[in-house]
């Protein structure tokens, strides 16, 4: 399974991983980087007060930072 993993920020400047996966089995990196902005944009709606500074696509399971 693939999962979008960004940094979000406060605007105190307060930071934190935050990891979404991708219900679809069959999604590979490359469908993550593609579609990732516009999950990013959705989670953002729904976080107001926050901003994403840095995000990836990557295998589930992985523990690199962000």
């Amino acid at each position: 399974m693939i999962e979008l993993v960004f940094t979000a920020c406060t605007i105190l400047g307060s930071c934190h991983n935050e990891r979404l996966q991708f219900a679809e089995p069959s999604v590979n990196v490359f469908q993550c980087m593609r579609y990732g902005q516009s999950a990013l944009a959705q989670w953002s709606n729904d976080h107001p007060g926050h901003l994403i500074k840095h995000w990836r696509c990557q295998k589930s399971g992985l523990t690199a930072k962000a």
